[in-house]
Formats: C-alpha cells, sequence, structure tokens
C-alpha cells in the first residue's frame, strides 16, 4: 500500500467512516487476484486475470478518489469543540431512564411512556420535552442518543425505507463557544454524523468538495 493511502485510511478511520471499508474491500479482493496469478502463473487462465486485475486498479483508483472526497468533507465539516458538551454530560445510570423506553398503561409516568415510545416507533414531527434547568434534560438525552433500545424502536420506524437509519444528535450549551450554539454548529454537527455513516450522499450534497470546504 502506498504511503498517501495508508495516510488516508488512517484519516478515514479516524473520522470513523464506512468509505474506508470500501477501500478496504476492493484492496483485499486485489490482493487475492494477485495471489491467484502467482499461483497460476503464464497461463490459459493469467489473460483473464490480468483483466480483473485492470478493473480492480481502476476500481481502486476512483474508491481511493471517493474517500479523499468524503475524508476532505468530514474535515471541513467537524470543529474542535463538536464533542465538547456531550462529553462533559454526565453518564446516566443504567435504570435512571429505562422507563421511558417501556410500555406502561398505569404508573407515575405512563402519560410520557405511552407518548414518547410511539413517536419513536411511527410518529411524525418534533417530540420536544423541556424542563427546568438542571432537570437533566441532557443526561436523557444523551441516554437516549446512545442506548441500542432507542436505535431499536426508530428501527421499527425506519422499516421499508430504502436508506439505512442514522442517529445523529447535537447538544447545544449557552455557555460555551459560537459554534456550540449556533445554527451552524448544529448544521455542521448534524451533517458530520450523517456523511460519516453514508459517505455515498457526500458527492450528491457536496458535488464540488474541492471548492465548498476551503
Amino acid at each position: 500500500m502506498s504511503t498517501d493511502l495508508r495516510r488516508l485510511v488512517q484519516e478515514g478511520r479516524t473520522f470513523g467512516t464506512t468509505a474506508v471499508d470500501l477501500l478496504e474491500t476492493q484492496k483485499q479482493i486485489l490482493r487475492q487476484n494477485c495471489e491467484k496469478l502467482q499461483a497460476h502463473g503464464f497461463g490459459p487462465e493469467s489473460d483473464l486475470l490480468f483483466a480483473h486485475l485492470s478493473h480492480q486498479f481502476v476500481d481502486i483508483a476512483h474508491q481511493e478518489a471517493e474517500t479523499s472526497n468524503v475524508v476532505r468533507v468530514l474535515k471541513a465539516l467537524k470543529f474542535d469543540q463538536i464533542n465538547f458538551r456531550v462529553d462533559g454530560i454526565q453518564e446516566a445510570h443504567a435504570k435512571t431512564f429505562e422507563w421511558i423506553l417501556e410500555q406502561s398503561l398505569v404508573g407515575p409516568n405512563s402519560e410520557i411512556q405511552n407518548t414518547f415510545r410511539p413517536w419513536l416507533t411511527s410518529g411524525h414531527g418534533i417530540c420536544h420535552i423541556s424542563g427546568k434547568s438542571g432537570s437533566g434534560k441532557s443526561t436523557l438525552m444523551k441516554f437516549l442518543s446512545n442506548r441500542p433500545s432507542t436505535r431499536r424502536l426508530l428501527s421499527e420506524w425506519a422499516d421499508g425505507r430504502s436508506e439505512k437509519l442514522i442517529v445523529a444528535s447535537f447538544f447545544c450549551w449557552n455557555a460555551g463557544t459560537a459554534m456550540q450554539k449556533s445554527l451552524e454548529g448544529l448544521m455542521r454537527s448534524l451533517m458530520f454524523e450523517i456523511m460519516r455513516h453514508c459517505p455515498h450522499l457526500v458527492s450528491k450534497v457536496f458535488p464540488n468538495p474541492w471548492r465548498g470546504c476551503d
């Protein structure tokens, strides 16, 4: 693997983008065909293997260019404090907020439970959760955004849709920097999460990253 390609893979891994997985798959296929060619030597099958290798070199070059664009866009979207607020929110105890994802016809929290859970599985629009300062809203949202149960319920809502489910979050902080409490920070955070999980969308959303990301 060339130094530039190795650096690109490392950068992609840092951002957690699945674009690197596609590149690694192409490399693995190429390596396997090279080994086949060495094993068979020159013969009737070698011409076919050479043809496959030629196509795979083109595919890798194309995937490398796409991955490079993805990494460039992710670099431009990410900012230094992108995870500062959420990392500073205290983790909730496993059972502290589990009730909100459970279904209950009776009980002190039944009204919220019977509203929020159905909204996750089949709802539309915005679910607005409000509370006094320091009441635990941010802790609740961090709990929900990281909970496998949340993704499982949202998967019911997303069932049958062509695109995969992506859970993206932004934790606004009035005491933070401009990017932590602005619309730009919100958009860049959400776009960063979506693009790193769906790298095939980068070319559609950013058709010319060399201009749009500088």
